[in-house]
């Protein structure tokens, strides 16, 4: 008996070619999509969680409010950690982790540019596994001047040696000693590192400030705790009230709030990110709704052609009821085949995957692995979608099927399906184009949304600009610098600065200012610059006049504001803003000029408040070249060789500004590529769920069609009269979709600081393809049931 189901199941593949192919490859397209969103998603939320203790390891979140807003940091003070262990004695391990993530490495004589150098406390290595290959567990950095390497580096540096006792230099500054050898991290951490060392070894003139004070904040200077079994975070964080009253100034006690976030979370939680990208919640939502859509629409498509070939089927049922089959027989026969019909198309899924997955990684970088066979739930899930897509796929037709009456059946009367205007069948059509309709106006509000992102006014010119780390923060090294650029004629202008706009570099700091007789102190963002950089960023001056080259030891302090800041200070007019006196820090001085609001950081922050400043010299970190458009490559060379002649020992790299632009938005770019891309996939699987549906109309409107041809029905009067209820539904989908979708896209955009309009035209064109759409795919059918000899149709049996 089950020998010869699976040879009916053959015959019927063989017989049915354009169906098979059709049902098996659009289940089975829809089943790899839902396997690589899969995937992604059980990547995604997998990061840190390999740490034994990852449960139980928080890191520090600070809040801060002001009047521009909430801004959110995992930076804290360098006399953090150890007040915390002071002040949370029951806390099972403290430490502060410095993330270096650009630095020069020198081995002997040889330069490399590398990332992700950690510098932390021995309490590190009772929070997070650390596999050794070299060296003694016992001996964590004790040593202020230690270094642990991973594998990799130790290769790339030394070879087949040992590098046990050998010296590297960082930034032809701190020189360190390897003391041991580790696995590097995998791929899902919050937390990559390629070395960690002593945080004692940091100076204050290596990291340029002071590491002693409260005041002093850096947004790489994190904290991570290790809670003890059975322990609350919420205790630690009723604790915060009384340790910032302790430690922290009154105005900061006021506009500080901390918090604990999870590890596991970190990566999930777009507010705060530290060493690497982060992938917000909202994104693994979408992909999970697309995931189940696309998984839905296929199942359904599955149904629909499947109850459309059951007509064909209907005289097979009537000698298999004539001759004594049961109902539970014929439903266990029909189950098996939709089964097998899904282990076809599931093993297609799998080799799609394979196929997909090397271009995919490669494609989403951020050293992605997506892997099939990384964990076991992987084919737990494929077993588990197997079989529930089997059984929802061929449950309803083995029923349909399996109740149909013999006598009937040979009497060609197949017409029993409800007529009714909320009939299954209209009922299917239904839910498909909502959900096309809602996938079709997402697709178009993303598209604009990345849109704007790539082409969104900046307040700043990014062309022929091209950027250079400053080794050295030496003026009379920058001057001769600035001068043996500039002696070439393609050469234009060079500013000297913390870095360049939308890059973050800036510095934060208090602002005290007078509005209306009352002294007002606000948090305020400081970018020091040179007297060029305005000029060569082409920023609009909105009144006022640009910097003067800064004297050393000049005490008349010169600030230029931004807009944001403008509206801080209360002032409506830029003119007025001129003269104006302000503190920032302890720095007391004037307003000089006014400048157009500019992004300082990504699109995905707002414009705050902004003072510019072209006295604090030592934190001049950047350069930037403004060149002309000739001979990019021979500048490119002059301006290596100029840096190499001021500033030796180092590895110069010149960056196009605009290249860096671009990879801000990369990561954003690719995962709003992939939405569409499944979004377009779930629109095109649904179109051959209308295909069925008009084939399954078709079939049963054969002698009717050939009827109307006889009496002189013409074609576009049956297809008129084929599709004119399909057009009501596709009507009311629409009138139900659009608010959906609406509401949907509003709630994503809220993650944008920056964020596109959704407009009625969106609405408009999603409706006129989606009506399109619909045309094509039930105007085949129809047109190809309308052209057939009415002869043969009232024959048809």
């Amino acid at each position: 008996m089950i020998t010869n189901y699976f040879k009916v199941v053959f015959r019927n593949i063989i017989k049915n070619k354009s169906y098979s192919i059709i049902n098996i490859f659009g289940l089975a397209v829809g089943l790899a999509s839902c396997i690589i969103i899969y995937l992604f998603i059980s990547y995604e939320t997998s990061f840190d969680k390999f740490y034994a203790k990852s449960g139980r390891i928080y890191i520090v979140g600070v809040e801060e409010k002001h009047a521009s807003g909430i801004q959110h940091s995992l930076g804290t003070q360098f006399p953090f950690a150890e007040a915390m262990r002071t002040d949370f004695p029951e806390l099972e391990a403290v430490s502060r982790i410095y993330g270096l993530q650009e630095t020069q490495v020198k081995v002997e004589d040889e330069l490399f540019n590398e990332n992700n150098f950690l510098f932390t406390e021995p309490d590190f290595f009772k929070m997070f596994d650390v596999e050794y290959i070299l060296g003694d567990p016992e001996n964590n950095l004790e040593d202020p001047q230690s270094i642990i390497i991973t594998e990799e580096l130790a290769k790339k540096y030394f070879g087949n040696e040992s590098p046990i006792g050998k010296n590297i230099k960082l930034d032809n500054t701190l020189d360190l000693s390897v003391v041991a050898v580790i696995k590097s991290t995998p791929n899902n951490t919050s937390l990559p590192y390629n070395a960690i060392a002593s945080v004692n070894a940091l100076t204050e003139d290596y990291l340029g400030m002071d590491m002693n004070r409260w005041t002093v904040t850096s947004g790489s200077n994190a904290t991570f705790i290790l809670l003890p079994d059975n322990t609350s975070p919420e205790s630690v964080v009723n604790g915060f009230e009384s340790f910032k009253k302790k430690y922290l100034r009154e105005r900061d006690v006021e506009i500080n709030t901390y918090s604990l976030i999870p590890l596991t979370e970190l990566h999930n939680n777009t507010l705060y990110s530290y060493m690497t990208y982060t992938t917000g919640g909202e994104t693994i939502f979408i992909f999970g709704i697309i995931g189940f859509v696309i998984l839905i629409i296929a199942s359904i498509n599955f149904v629909n052609l499947s109850i459309a070939q059951s007509v064909k089927r209907s005289k097979e049922v009537g000698i298999r009821k004539t001759l004594g089959a049961f109902r539970g027989q014929l439903v266990k026969q029909y189950l098996g085949e939709s089964l097998q019909y899904n282990f076809i198309a599931i093993v297609l899924a799998i080799s799609l995957v394979l196929a997909l997955l090397p271009e995919l990684n490669n494609f989403l970088g951020n050293g992605t692995d997506l892997n099939l066979f990384s964990s076991i739930y992987v084919p737990i899930f494929l077993l588990s979608t197997f079989i529930l897509v089997g059984l929802i796929t061929g449950i309803y037709p083995a029923l349909i099927l399996s109740r149909f009456n013999p006598v009937k059946m040979f009497k060609t009367d197949f017409s029993n399906t409800k007529k009714g205007f909320f009939s299954l069948r209209n009922s299917l059509v239904g839910i498909q184009f909502i959900i096309s309709q809602i996938l079709i106006v997402s697709v178009f509000v993303i598209a604009s949304q990345l849109d704007l992102i790539k082409n969104k006014d900046l307040g700043f010119t990014k062309d022929s600009i091209v950027n250079v780390q400053l080794p050295e923060p030496d003026i009379s090294k920058m001057e001769v610098l600035r001068t043996k650029l500039l002696s070439s004629p393609n050469i234009k202008a060079v500013s000297f600065e913390l870095g360049p706009p939308t890059s973050n570099a800036l510095v934060q700091s208090f602002a005290q200012f007078d509005i209306n007789g009352e002294l007002k102190n606000e948090i305020v963002k400081i970018q020091p610059v040179d007297e060029n950089y305005i000029n060569l960023f082409d920023i609009k001056l909105l009144a006022g006049s640009n910097f003067s080259r800064y004297v050393e030891g000049d005490t008349l302090y010169k600030y230029i504001i931004n807009e944001s800041m403008l509206k801080q200070m209360n002032i409506v007019n830029p003119d007025e803003a001129i003269g104006k006196p302000i503190s920032v820090s302890r720095y007391r001085g004037e307003i000089i000029g006014v400048v157009n609001d500019f992004h300082q950081q990504s699109l995905r922050e707002e414009i705050t408040p902004l003072v510019m400043t072209n006295f604090i010299t030592d934190f001049f970190e950047n350069t930037s070249i403004k060149m002309s458009a000739n001979n990019i490559p021979t500048q490119i060379e002059y301006i290596k060789n100029s840096f190499a002649e001021i500033f030796p020992g180092y590895i110069h790299n010149v960056e196009f500004y605009d290249e860096f632009l671009g990879q801000l938005y990369e990561s954003e770019e690719r995962i709003f590529t992939i939405i569409e891309s499944f979004a377009i996939l779930a629109i095109i699987i649904g179109c051959l769920g209308l295909f069925g549906l008009m084939s399954f109309i078709a079939v049963q409107k054969t002698k009717e069609i050939g009827i109307r041809k006889v009496l002189g029905a013409t074609i576009p009067n049956i297809l008129s009269n084929l599709s004119k209820q399909f057009s009501k539904v596709i009507i009311i989908s629409n009138v139900i979709a659009w608010p959906m979708a609406y509401f949907v896209m509003s709630k994503w955009l809220e993650g944008f600081a920056y964020r596109t309009e959704i407009n009625v035209y969106i609405f408009i064109i999603s409706g006129v393809i989606g009506l399109a759409i619909a045309i094509l795919s039930i105007s085949f059918q129809a047109v190809k049931a309308a052209l057939a000899n009415p002869g043969e149709s009232l024959k048809y049996e």
